[in-house]
């Protein structure tokens, strides 16, 4: 698991756990999955899955009680977060962009964005009507994570419709823009390099259960970006905190 990704979990824990001393595991933190969603900003299916997942590669001791769970660092879990905190520690300036190379997606965000319920509830959380697509960047998992840490999470709910269920997400409003203009088809040249340096109103989307790994996030964006920007896998596209929406 990647320490980035589970670092706000385990300051959580930290933070709210009885206190010990440091060599010990047993300070521990009488708590609710609902309690840990919240805190985090994401849904209380999505605080489970973390949780199972932290215990299972003995960050943390996740034990159900009467009351909900009983939650502690282990001394595994306390040297990663502290290690993870000198990493944070060391580096001045604050990650306000991301970096990513184009890549194919599986066609999956086609089906999903075209369901009206979520295409509602992006219209209202985001401020946009997605495009039936998304966008597939190749990036680094730990910059990624520094990188959300600066956007403000806004988590979607999932649906249930007759016999099946559609899971919840959490978006992350940023800008995006195209890095380097490749050479580009005679009828869209004009159009891509005008294009280039301009922020465009996006949004990553992070779905609590997806067969994409840690490096490969998801763009949303009102338009088919492809088709605008005359993108093509290999194309480095940059993800800014804040920037010109086009």
């Amino acid at each position: 698991m990647d320490i980035a990704k589970c670092a706000p979990l385990l300051a959580l824990i930290a933070r709210n756990a009885a206190t010990r001393k440091p060599a010990q595991e047993t300070a521990t933190w009488q708590t609710t999955t609902s309690a840990v969603a919240s805190a985090l900003s994401i849904s209380q299916q999505a605080a489970s899955l973390q949780l199972r997942k932290a215990a299972s590669v003995g960050l943390i001791s996740n034990q159900t009680s009467p009351q909900g769970v009983r939650l502690c660092l282990t001394l595994k879990g306390r040297k990663k977060l502290q290690s993870y905190a000198r990493q944070l520690a060391g580096s001045s300036i604050a990650q306000s962009a991301l970096s990513g190379t184009l890549v194919s997606g599986l066609g999956e965000g086609r089906f999903y964005l075209s369901q009206e319920e979520y295409r509602e509830v992006i219209n209202k959380a985001a401020g946009f009507t997605p495009f039936a697509g998304t966008l597939n960047l190749q990036v680094a998992a730990t910059e990624t994570a520094t990188f959300l840490d600066t956007l403000r999470p806004i988590v979607v709910m999932g649906f249930q419709r007759k016999d099946r269920t559609f899971g919840g997400f959490t978006l992350y409003p940023c800008t995006m823009t195209k890095k380097s203009v490749r050479p580009a088809r005679k009828t869209t040249r004009r159009r891509a390099a005008s294009h280039a340096s301009e922020g465009y109103q996006v949004a990553i989307i992070r779905p609590e259960r997806t067969s994409h790994p840690d490096t490969i996030i998801e763009i949303i964006a009102l338009m088919n970006l492809r088709r605008a920007l005359d993108l093509a896998d290999g194309d480095t596209l940059m993800l800014h905190t804040t920037g010109d929406l086009h």
